[in-house]
């Protein structure tokens, strides 16, 4: 029993220090630690992209939001004031996940893989390169980076709209409501919002077909090795 006690207490202090968090705790790297560990380029655009589906997104203090978006390993970043007014985007190249927070004139991209932050600034300038500790509050503070489909600031909240597709998280728009529960579309996807589900649909449907012919393939096969060994016994 009292082992029992001693675990809740811990699960509720860690929850506490979990939720209080808000923001990494990170290190920057010296010029030396970037080159060996790298970094990730970032390609300025010069005219705003086509709006795709959304990956992660944030809301500054002021109401300016920033979107990340990106199919394959070809990613991109666009902001927006907070009138909804397109400000300036950039591309980069990932393979894997990432989120991002936009604080002030940095919008900061947190990669899954390598555990790297980058800052950039207003101009798609790199101003900082940083490693984001291995702590048990940074890895409950990743859900609130890439998972988290809701911000509150001030008296209006903002949200992603649209279906998680299995463990991908794309949303097809980004909606903000007033306090008198107003809401107004911000953000939507150029495509139909029901073509990739279609798609993942199209694929489940093929691979548990696929599990079921090569099921019966087997099973035809055993099948026929039984019906072979009788009659070579009845032979014999």
């Amino acid at each position: 029993m009292k082992r029992i006690v001693i675990t809740v207490i811990m699960f509720f202090i860690l929850s506490v220090t979990a939720f209080a968090t808000d923001s990494f705790e990170m290190s920057e790297l010296s010029s030396d630690e970037i080159e060996k560990n790298g970094y990730v380029s970032i390609t300025p655009l010069d005219e705003e992209p086509q709006n795709e589906r959304i990956l992660c997104f944030d809301v500054n203090e002021d109401g300016s939001y920033a979107i990340g978006v990106g199919d394959g390993s070809v990613r991109r970043v666009i902001v927006y004031n907070s009138v909804g007014d397109y400000m300036y985007a950039f591309n980069f190249v990932s393979e894997g996940s990432f989120g991002i927070e936009y604080k002030g004139d940095i919008v900061s991209i947190y990669f899954v893989r390598g555990d790297l932050c980058q800052e950039i600034n207003a101009e798609c300038q790199i101003v900082s390169v940083k490693k984001i500790l291995d702590t048990s509050e940074n890895n409950a503070y990743w859900s609130h980076v890439l998972y988290d489909t809701e911000r509150v600031i001030g008296d209006k909240t903002y949200t992603l709209k649209g279906k998680k597709l299995l463990f991908i998280p794309e949303y097809s728009k980004l909606t903000v409501t007033d306090s008198n529960g107003n809401e107004e579309v911000l953000y939507k996807a150029d495509d139909d919002e029901k073509s990739h589900e279609l798609f993942f649909v199209i694929i489940t449907i093929g691979a548990f077909a696929t599990i079921f012919i090569w099921g019966e393939y087997r099973k035809g096969k055993e099948s026929n090795k039984s019906i072979s060994k009788t009659d070579t016994d009845a032979t014999a």
